[in-house]
């Protein structure tokens, strides 16, 4: 297979509302969608969108790096060890990258990114509803998504009054039952003895897992020295540190999930810290980093590849004013059905796009 075309094409699309990253509050997402295409007429694409605050790399990076990357490639064969030839770009370029080869690669053999990596994978996946807006919204949306058949619902905590969050867990556990998953991420919020007494508290109501509760690793390795423990989700943690030190970290048995960013690390690292997760009894998470419908798709190929049972964290477009498809994915029953939507790179609304020219 021989890579005749390499197009990158620049987005800027309008959120809703101002999402608050960190210090930071966005109004649009901006990124590139490239197009890898052969010889033989296949194509795939990709989405590279480096998330402000989270992202080492910025967009003017990306695009240098995209262009040349699209240098290395064009008129050559698709490379066969993507993780030696990406070595030294960024994540997010990896991701998008990757992704659009294993597109190629799977539109050349008439199959979808899902079935191509996993001939027995269902793409039908379960999707975690993200709760967020003030108190009341909170609540008013718990129940619509709870009465629409979503089955797991997660909640940031960290950032508003200690009991008034408390308080707001048990409501939605009262909406949901003692049956349905609730997560919980705290973003770092806590130092060690806020942290603990806020874990010792939510610990009455069930939560699968609570995401990165405290403000260093240090801390977290002391909380989870501890005999009880609630289950602990590495999401942060999983970039600050090496792969080599989340393998000897202390206590990694403990750890109940891991929330997977392949924008912020990569589809091919992403894949790696799955392999890890399962060896020690983990969840592995995908989850988005505000993407378009193009990335998502994506990321819920990987979702459906590694185990569709395991909900996940795409319930993000409901922000966007505009998206780079006419059509963009919808989660019906708190379910994502991928089959319907593997045409969607026929659905790409170019009007939105801009083509940077290369060479």
């Amino acid at each position: 297979m021989i890579i005749e075309s390499f197009k990158i094409f620049h987005y800027r699309l309008s959120l809703k509302k101002k999402i608050s990253l960190k210090s930071i509050d966005i109004s649009e997402r901006e990124g590139y969608l490239i197009k890898i295409s052969d010889t033989n007429n296949n194509s795939g694409w990709g989405e590279v969108a480096p998330l402000i605050n989270f992202s080492n790399e910025i967009v003017d990076e990306c695009l240098e790096q995209l262009k040349q990357i699209a240098s290395n490639l064009s008129t050559q064969p698709v490379p066969s060890d993507l993780v030696k030839n990406l070595t030294n770009y960024a994540p997010s370029v990896k991701f998008g990258v990757e992704s659009a080869l294993l597109n190629l690669m799977a539109s050349s053999k008439k199959l979808s990114l899902a079935k191509l990596s996993n001939p027995f994978c269902n793409e039908i996946i379960e999707i975690n509803g993200l709760l967020t807006g003030s108190y009341g919204e909170i609540i008013e949306k718990t129940e619509f998504l709870n009465l629409e058949g979503y089955n797991c619902f997660k909640l940031k905590v960290g950032q508003k009054d200690f009991a008034k969050e408390l308080e707001l867990v048990g409501q939605i556990r009262n909406i949901i039952g003692n049956e349905k998953y609730l997560r919980v991420d705290a973003n770092r919020s806590f130092d060690l003895k806020s942290g603990m007494e806020f874990l010792e508290k939510i610990d009455n109501y069930n939560i699968e897992y609570i995401e990165e509760p405290f403000s260093s690793v240090e801390f977290l390795k002391k909380y989870l020295s501890l005999d009880r423990t609630v289950p602990v989700a590495l999401d942060e943690t999983l970039r600050e540190l090496s792969f080599e030190n989340i393998k000897q970290f202390p206590e990694l048995k403990k750890i109940a999930a891991f929330i997977l960013k392949p924008t912020l690390t990569g589809y091919t690292q992403t894949m790696t810290y799955v392999k890890l997760a399962f060896e020690n009894n983990i969840k592995p998470i995908i989850s988005s980093s505000y993407e378009s419908s193009i990335g998502i798709y994506i990321l819920a190929s990987m979702a459906s590849i590694i185990d569709n049972s395991i909900p996940v964290g795409l319930d993000t477009l409901d922000k966007f004013e505009t998206d780079t498809v006419f059509t963009p994915l919808q989660i019906k029953n708190g379910k994502f059905n991928i089959e319907n939507y593997n045409k969607i790179f026929d659905d790409i609304n170019f009007e939105l796009l801009e083509e940077i020219r290369l060479g």
